[in-house]
């Protein structure tokens, strides 16, 4: 279910910013065709809300209370590991600290309404035919994919991030460099 639905939240994710922006958009942290923050907040929604599911005002309440923690604290976590932001809710209305908006919250609590009564029964068919016909092999081999794109987006990340540096570095070694010249020449 994990992959499952880091690939439907890629594919979700990335129809919509690429709508946005009006050319495609490959969103998300990771390289490959997932996005783990999806997979893992499904998780969570399924677990928890399983006594729930039958009565949709508590499924939607605790879904949007669940999805709303997580996306704070993937956003919090991300912005610590590699300074920087995927997503900033600064123009939307009741937004705590850019990470989570009051109307983003609503709208996921809806769309997990949605999953879990319409979405999820399908992906469930196609998962449990996958593990049965590929069993352990197909997890081995998803969770060896998802490792490496792991691993090479990091490194990538931490590549940029210290070319970054020196390119900084190098700016206001020359900004020094100019301003010792322009108050000698004066």
């Amino acid at each position: 279910y994990f992959f499952a639905y880091a690939f439907v939240g890629r594919l979700w994710e990335s129809s919509y910013v690429s709508v946005r922006k009006r050319r495609w958009t490959n969103s998300g942290f990771l390289i490959g065709p997932v996005v783990p923050v999806y997979g893992f907040s499904m998780m969570a929604v399924l677990a928890v809300i399983e006594p729930f599911e039958n009565n949709v005002v508590v499924l939607y309440v605790l879904s949007a209370l669940l999805i709303t923690v997580i996306e704070y604290v993937t956003s919090w976590l991300m912005e610590k590991l590699f300074h920087a932001r995927w997503w900033d809710y600064s123009q939307i209305p009741l937004n705590l600290n850019s990470r989570v908006a009051l109307p983003i919250s609503l709208f996921w609590g809806f769309g997990v309404v949605v999953i879990v009564k319409w979405i999820h029964p399908l992906i469930s068919q196609i998962v449990l035919h996958l593990s049965t016909t590929y069993g352990l092999f197909a997890g081995i081999v998803l969770i060896a994919i998802l490792m490496f794109d792991c691993g090479f987006t990091v490194a990538n990340a931490m590549a940029f991030g210290a070319a970054t540096k020196r390119i900084g570095d190098t700016i206001e070694a020359k900004k020094l460099e100019l301003r010792e010249r322009l108050a000698d020449e004066s």
